[in-house]
């Protein structure tokens, strides 16, 4: 049985052919982009957060942040996880499973039948128990978009696939979850501070720089303490638990949309052909990871460009 994550139903639509490159033949980037780089260091050190208790979660939390990050980027993570740990430490969840694996059939929404062909798949990040009692799947999410109220971040998460698998996926493991709660943590936008060029350098008739001009380049020690006071000044800035609930009727439109996008990837597979989409090749400003085999600058086979990892690395092999 073919696995369905949510990450292969989201890269299936929005191009075929990475799909096919990412989720087919099994390939990543030989060297992960800054932007997921910070999301994934993150990402482990929250989930080990959440597997102790408030007294040790911060310190545990650093423990797993990758020791090869650059020292800029882990100073960046640690301000946050300092800030996190402050917001959100005495809000009374109870963690009930952490980075917990799902499977499950897709079912036909029209006769009810299993495919034969795909099983829906995925690894909740938590599933948590809030101190009124009701229990949610809990989502951690970094971004640099803006995430207050009637944002666009917000209004995408009525439609968003991801919630409704995870719900999915929480009833196949035994737990009757309420929704699922966005953990969002907002990327601070500071950039450490450089030295300013000595040709543009002004002084006051004391001889010091003025306020905004710098002789040196900013420390990391620094950086992270900057950061840390203007996470920890503002947290609503940055931290937001976001909950979202699925109707039935919500639910059924969902399982239409798997079902409908799992005959488009059987039809792909059948004519060996997965078309480009140039809409998608620059989305968000960056390049798709794959835009250079596309574009024809670059080979699958370089190893120094991308290894293959399998179609879903993210999961254990294990059914």
């Amino acid at each position: 049985m073919e696995l369905l994550t949510s990450s292969r139903l989201k890269s299936f639509r929005a191009c075929p052919r990475q799909h096919f490159y990412a989720h087919v033949e099994g390939y990543r980037p030989a060297r992960e982009a800054p932007a997921m780089a910070f999301g994934t260091a993150v990402h482990e050190a929250l989930a080990a957060w959440w597997s102790t208790g408030p007294a040790t979660a911060f310190e545990l939390a650093l423990e797993h942040l990758p020791a090869t990050l650059d020292p800029f980027v882990r100073a960046r993570a640690e301000a946050m996880l300092a800030g996190y740990h402050a917001f959100w430490c005495n809000e009374g969840f109870e963690a009930l499973a952490v980075e917990k694996e799902f499977r499950l059939p897709l079912l036909n929404p029209e006769t009810g039948a299993a495919s034969r062909t795909w099983q829906l798949a995925g690894k909740v990040d938590a599933i948590v128990r809030g101190p009124d009692g009701r229990v949610w799947v809990l989502e951690h999410k970094t971004t640099s978009e803006d995430a207050s109220p009637g944002s666009p971040y917000r209004q995408r998460l009525a439609l968003d696939g991801q919630v409704s698998q995870y719900v999915e996926g929480a009833a196949a493991l035994g737990f009757d979850v309420a929704g699922v709660i966005y953990d969002v943590l907002v990327k601070p936008a500071q950039r450490p501070l450089a030295a300013t060029p000595p040709e543009a350098r002004r002084y006051t008739k004391a001889g010091t720089l003025y306020a905004a001009q710098r002789e040196h380049d900013e420390s990391v020690d620094d950086y992270r303490e900057r950061l840390a006071d203007a996470v920890l000044d503002e947290p609503h800035r940055y931290f937001a638990r976001v909950e979202v609930v699925r109707l039935d009727s919500e639910r059924d439109e969902y399982r239409w949309d798997v079902w409908q996008l799992a005959e488009q990837m059987r039809a792909s597979a059948r004519t060996g052909r997965a078309p480009r989409n140039p809409d998608a090749c620059f989305r968000y400003g960056t390049a798709c990871a794959f835009w250079p085999v596309c574009s024809n600058g670059a080979s699958l086979d370089d190893p120094g460009a991308y290894v293959r990892v399998g179609a879903n690395p993210e999961l254990s092999t294990a059914a």
